[in-house]
């Protein structure tokens, strides 16, 4: 069995359109080890567009990151030796949105990782934005915007 990993993946979130990196470096061992990422406990494919890349020290890229790259990621170091597995880390994308409050202009970015759970709020951006503090997927400020 090869030891700990020097560094494991942690989560993560990133904006849509911005560029993401997953780092994982091995267990020193002989023969050195080869890392292979999973999403959601499927194996990461490197892209042919170059839009997932398996960079020289076994960091993950992902660029530009999309919706899709939400999941569960972990790497696994094998060898002849055996094979150990990383911690997982989680990556959630968001996006931005502007609420009017009044006189202030609430800047949010959300996760929409958990877009199952998100509830329906239509045109009541206030409660929308309640919730979003109450569970913790707010991700940014806000400013105030003179009239």
């Amino acid at each position: 069995m090869l030891n700990e990993f020097t560094e494991s993946p942690y989560s993560q979130s990133f904006r849509e359109g911005e560029s993401g990196e997953l780092r994982c470096i091995a267990p020193n061992a002989v023969p050195k080890p080869e890392i292979i990422w999973y999403k959601d406990g499927k194996i990461v494919e490197r892209s042919q567009e170059g839009h997932i890349i398996y960079s020289n020290d076994d960091s993950l890229l992902i660029t530009p990151v999309s919706l899709a790259d939400e999941g569960r990621y972990y790497c696994v170091a094998r060898n002849l030796m055996g094979q150990r597995k990383s911690d997982t880390a989680i990556i959630s994308v968001y996006d931005c949105g502007i609420c009017w409050l009044d006189d202030w202009v609430e800047k949010i970015c959300w996760s929409k990782y958990d877009a199952d759970n998100q509830p329906e709020y239509d045109d009541d951006i206030q409660e929308l934005f309640k919730w979003l503090l109450k569970t913790k997927k707010l991700i940014s400020g806000y400013a105030f915007v003179q009239k």
